[in-house]
């Protein structure tokens, strides 16, 4: 059984296109990007495989020291010239626009176009987006045809960005792992996450070798999961990435809570499993809960409701309304500092200032219990007697690009409740601002490697992306109740057909 539901950003018209695919030997289905003959994530005869986000850290800053004439920049003791590429922006009913590109051994200088970096040195950008020689495509036509693990691996090889943790099944009972593409090696100070001097000192060393990128097969628990969380074991000798710190990491506790939970799962077991909303964010802040003592008889009292609560983030779930806004609130703890919620993504570093230190809290003259108890208030007295269930509130939200600007809005966005959050395993992270959805299931399937034809899979909205069509959105009100498609490669309705031939001999047939 192979289960997989990559997370992106809602919008309008899907992401994905699904697509079954037959040529001679060549028989493979699932989702695509619209235009790419191949299937992105699916299954073949032999083989099916699922993808989520490495979270790699494959981009770096770099400080440049700019000459004085500005023509240049100091590298390696040498003064190299700038490289200055003109891009042409073709704007409808107005005149194009030029864009002077400087390019410097890294990348692009972005400080040219990014208006929020201070006036200060340049920043050039290094990112495996823009390496030379991208060859990912190859990787996934050589990844449509394979039929065992070795052939998978093979096709591997091909893979440069982005990076994806890709899980393996085959028709012979096989599982495994393998998270593809060019990873760079820093120096061991070099974490990645600040601005570098752009001398030459901070390059890249080169890239993790395919052989010693992260791997699994046939382990010995039977199992294999992945939720954008940490996959390199404690001993890996390389830093993928220093931001595994955020949601992934509930999802993957409660993953693996539900499949160790029993011995044996059908296809049933992996659909529920896509659609469990239990929050493991919540029995983390059960021990500030219990520390609080609220002002109020009305704080008291939800302090005790959130306390029985079971961390179900159902749609009529008014435990779920409290709480998450008082996450939110929690959030805020650095907003006087950095003017944002920055730590609404990493919980786990405020929880630990809360429970362990008051330093966070000094420059509000409290502690931090009494700025969660002052915090809980103040989320009761924002929602006043009425608290609304969280399906009113955590709506799905999806945008139309251009007509969500207009009064034709109505007709074109669409929007439903939806249950779950951002640390859910049906993952669904919203808006803190307003606690609309805005991020979540892209695709869902769950390939059953014993019965190909049982499997099912969905993505949201429809198939056309063209607002008068009837594919619109006839597969919104599906996904959003947890229900799915059989993914068959026979013995469905054909609604039409285009057959593509050769020219033969310079003639058509």
């Amino acid at each position: 059984m192979l289960a997989n539901d990559p997370h992106l950003a809602l919008g309008i018209p899907s992401t994905w296109h699904l697509m079954h695919l037959e040529a001679s030997d060549y028989n493979v289905i699932g989702a695509t990007l619209p235009g790419m003959p191949c299937i992105i994530i699916g299954r073949n005869t032999h083989i099916a495989w699922g993808v989520t986000n490495v979270e790699a850290d494959v981009e770096d800053l770099y400080v440049l020291q700019e000459t004085d004439d500005g023509n240049g920049y100091l590298y390696q003791n040498q003064v190299k010239p700038y490289q200055i590429r003109t891009e042409t922006i073709h704007v409808k009913g107005s005149p194009s626009v030029k864009l002077n590109v400087r390019e410097t051994i890294y990348g692009p200088v972005i400080s040219d176009v990014v208006e929020d970096i201070p006036e200060a040195a340049p920043l050039a950008l290094r990112w495996m987006g823009h390496h030379p020689v991208d060859t990912t495509v190859e990787a996934y036509f050589a990844l449509n045809q394979a039929q065992n693990w070795t052939e998978f691996k093979a096709a591997m090889k091909h893979y440069v960005v982005p990076s994806q943790n890709f899980v393996y099944a085959d028709v012979k009972g096989n599982i495994g792992y393998f998270a593809p593409g060019l990873l760079p090696i820093r120096k061991p100070s070099h974490t990645g996450l600040y601005p570098m001097p752009g001398n030459g000192e901070w390059d890249w060393q080169g890239f993790i070798p395919f052989e010693e990128l992260p791997e699994m097969f046939n382990p010995e628990q039977d199992y294999i999961f992945t939720a954008n969380h940490n996959i390199t074991p404690p001993d890996y000798p390389y830093t993928i990435s220093v931001e595994w710190t955020g949601s992934g990491n509930y999802r993957a506790a409660r993953i693996e809570q539900k499949i160790r939970s029993q011995e044996k799962h059908s296809l049933t077991d992996m659909l529920a499993l896509q659609l469990d909303t239990i929050s493991l964010l919540y029995q983390d802040f059960v021990p500030v809960l219990q520390q609080i003592t609220p002002t109020s008889a009305r704080g008291q009292q939800w302090r005790e409701r959130l306390l029985a609560w079971d961390g179900n983030m159902s749609l009529d779930s008014q435990e779920a309304t409290v709480f998450q806004t008082w996450y939110v609130g929690l959030s805020g703890l650095t907003k006087p500092e950095t003017g944002e919620e920055y730590w609404i993504d990493y919980p786990r570093y405020f929880l630990n200032a809360m429970l362990h230190s008051d330093i966070a809290c000094e420059a509000l003259k409290m502690t931090c219990v009494e700025y969660a108890a002052q915090v809980l208030e103040q989320t009761l007295a924002r929602w006043g007697d009425k608290i609304p269930p969280w399906g009113q509130l955590h709506q799905a939200t999806f945008n139309h690009p251009v007509l969500t600007h207009t009064p034709l809005a109505f007709l074109s966005d669409r929007k439903m409740p939806f249950s779950g959050g951002g640390t859910t395993v049906n993952k669904a992270r919203y808006d803190p601002k307003d606690l609309r959805m805005v991020h979540g299931p892209s695709y869902r399937q769950v390939i059953d490697l014993a019965e190909m034809n049982n499997s099912r899979y969905i993505h949201p909205m429809g198939q056309s992306g063209h607002l008068l069509s009837p594919h619109y959105d006839d597969l919104l009100s599906l996904w959003q109740k947890g229900e799915y498609l059989r993914k068959k490669t026979k013995d469905y309705p054909v609604a039409a057909r285009l057959v593509l031939e050769p020219v033969t001999a310079g003639k058509r047939k």
